[in-house]
């Protein structure tokens, strides 16, 4: 499935010749002959799970097609009281120091934002830029994230200063230093009495009244307004930048829309609504209706910078897919491969060239048009990918197959006379997904959208074939075939073998009220959190097809190297499960997570193996020393 695969089946290889040496038993058959033939079922059954994976599970997973136009509800927003009300700005300290060998100004203060309830909402603030200027700057709106505070990502703010740009940090309301409702999951997307019940609401409206406060200030260019935001702040950011047409540019930061999708995948989402909230209750569907960043992100209009990972814990790459594919603005993108749900002074680099090009320089930013080509070789379907562009920057161009939790492969362009190039061949053939980046200094600094296309050699297929024709010659001649006695004296091993299939595709956990994900759709999701990508999934298809291959020839070994593969993946469900449980247990609010129907057939299926076992023994049905007499074999 990639390099980690191969490595794998060379270790399964290995193992596979290493048990010739501790076959004991296997009578009237050349030893040879029978670990040939194991060899042959194992590549048969791996090679035949690889093609199916690469056929029925698609990356990205999707769960919910986005929402119809007439699904949202934008017309409450009513923003004509932002600049009535003073801000009443109350100073907290001033002070100059140096930065990157760059004079800045810090200015801490608060102002009001609204009366909620009876409390005045003040909101912290802070204000950086450069100290020496002599003319008018963009100004940055810089939004934090759920239970975070603009002090989290002051290291960014300063550097983005220091390259000539103003920036404003606030402390949402409840948040940080400022006052007003406290923001957790029973008020963050709070719809009981009407969108201004929401948390959501109160926060955007806050940061509508830091640009009223921004267009006061006399070093910020007019027109040149930009908010950004990270994860609930990209949220507002793409509310505020469609409702507010002060706004003059956006940088949202991992943050999607379709929320629908992202909560039947069992994300994170879930634990920042409201536990009560069922899928498809009156209530979900308010807050699509008026939260979802999908009908906002249709009505942006101004140059937009989108930043996401590929592996975020809170949306699937899916629900940015889709929400990407709304923007019809000016949209730059930065898609960092196998990244979750954080914002690094990595993406600085970004931010400040794409600020500078667009509001500073007034230069386009570099585009990066990709193409493709799928040429059949002797080797197999390759994606012959170029891209022609106008930046001087080394390109890389990043792939992984659509089997659950496969790792993103780098590699490095070539440059030809008609821009760049570079092939993609994976070990399986499958549906393929990749982009291109542009990097600066071994970091990204902006790519192409995420493309598929088909590729893969042709090692699986031609193993699948070559396997099943040994295989079949074998039984022609008499060597070995399943006879009926054989396939009773199995039962064992093939309920056992059908319940970890049923354990992998049936729900792995439930949470209540809301989805069920199996374990193929965790590992998607969660896989890269919990170092399970890439490696995972390939060895359990391997050590199942070897445990398979093995309980054709029924002499003791398979039994027990069955105990002995299955007792380690075991451990490792049980300390997966608890690991998810605690996980989500840090940032949920009652959410009730039951154990899945997957987990239950996954952990007991060796019991059920054993206890089959024991019984077929007991009451001597077909038992192996009572075969190897038979004629029929």
């Amino acid at each position: 499935m990639d390099k980690r695969f191969q490595q794998v089946s060379s270790f399964v290889l290995i193992v596979v010749v290493l048990s010739d040496i501790t076959t004991v038993g296997v009578q009237d058959m050349n030893r040879q002959i029978a670990l040939f033939t194991i060899l042959l079922i194992t590549i048969l059954t791996s090679s035949l799970t690889s093609v199916l994976l690469a056929v029925f599970f698609q990356y990205p997973s999707t769960l919910s097609e986005p929402p119809s136009p007439d699904e949202f509800d934008t017309d409450f927003w009513d923003l004509s009281d932002v600049a009535v009300d003073p801000l009443q700005i109350d100073n907290i300290s001033n002070r100059t120091s140096t930065y990157l060998d760059t004079s800045i100004i810090e200015w801490r203060f608060s102002y009001y934002s609204e009366k909620y309830y009876g409390i005045d909402i003040r909101i912290n603030s802070i204000i950086i830029r450069p100290s020496n200027t002599s003319s008018s700057l963009p100004c940055l709106l810089f939004l934090h994230g759920y239970h975070g505070q603009y002090t989290d990502y002051l290291e960014i703010m300063r550097t983005i200063a220091a390259s000539g740009i103003v920036v404003m940090g606030t402390d949402a309301p409840g948040s940080g230093d400022s006052t007003g409702p406290a923001l957790n999951p029973f008020t963050f997307f709070n719809v009981s009495d009407g969108p201004e019940s929401a948390h959501l609401y109160h926060s955007v409206w806050a940061a509508a009244r830091a640009v009223t406060f921004i267009e006061t200030l006399p070093y910020v260019a007019s027109d040149f307004t930009i908010v950004g935001g990270v994860s609930m702040g990209s949220i507002e950011t793409m509310i505020l930048s469609a409702i507010d047409d002060r706004v003059d540019g956006s940088i949202p930061m991992i943050a999607a829309g379709n929320f629908r999708n992202s909560i039947l995948m069992g994300s994170v989402l879930n634990t920042v609504i409201v536990p009560e909230y069922d899928i498809g209750s009156e209530e979900m569907e308010q807050i699509v209706k008026w939260f979802d960043p999908l009908p906002y992100a249709r009505q942006l209009t101004e140059p937009v910078l989108f930043m996401c990972g590929t592996d975020d814990q809170y949306f699937p790459f899916a629900s940015f897919r889709d929400t990407i594919q709304a923007i019809s603005a000016p949209i730059t993108l930065r898609i960092q491969p196998s990244w979750n749900h954080l914002v690094t002074d990595l993406w600085t680099s970004t931010i400040v060239e794409w600020l500078t090009n667009t509001f500073l320089e007034f230069e386009p930013f570099p585009s990066l048009d990709v193409s493709f080509t799928q040429n059949i070789t002797f080797n197999g379907v390759v994606l012959d990918v170029k891209v022609s562009t106008t930046t001087d920057a080394p390109l890389s161009l990043w792939w992984r197959s659509s089997v659950p939790g496969s790792i993103w492969v780098r590699q490095n362009m070539t440059k030809t006379s008609y821009g760049y190039q570079s092939l993609i061949l994976p070990v399986e053939l499958g549906r393929v997904f990749f982009f291109v980046s542009a990097d600066d200094t071994n970091n990204i600094l902006y790519t192409s959208s995420m493309i598929s296309g088909l590729a893969g050699s042709m090692i699986i297929p031609v193993a699948l074939l070559l396997s099943f024709g040994g295989l079949s010659i074998i039984i022609a001649i008499g060597t070995w075939r399943p006879t009926k006695k054989r396939v009773i004296r199995e039962i064992p091993i093939h309920v056992g073998l059908f319940m970890i299939i049923g354990g992998f595709v049936l729900p792995f956990f439930d949470i209540s009220g809301r989805t069920q994900v199996s374990m193929l759709t965790f590992i998607e999701q969660y896989g890269n959190i919990f170092g399970m990508d890439g490696w995972f999934i390939p060895s359990i298809v391997i050590a199942i097809s070897f445990i398979y291959a093995l309980s054709a020839f029924r002499h003791q070994l398979p039994l027990r190297l069955t105990v002995l593969i299955w007792i380690p993946l075991m451990l490792v469900f049980v300390v997966l499960l608890t690991l998810f449980y605690g996980y989500f247990s840090i940032f949920s609010a009652n959410l009730i997570i039951d154990i899945g129907i997957g987990t239950y057939l996954l952990l007991f299926s060796l019991p059920a193996m054993l206890l089959m076992e024991r019984l077929f023994r007991m009451y001597d049905i077909a038992t192996p020393n009572n075969l190897e007499r038979k004629s029929d074999e």
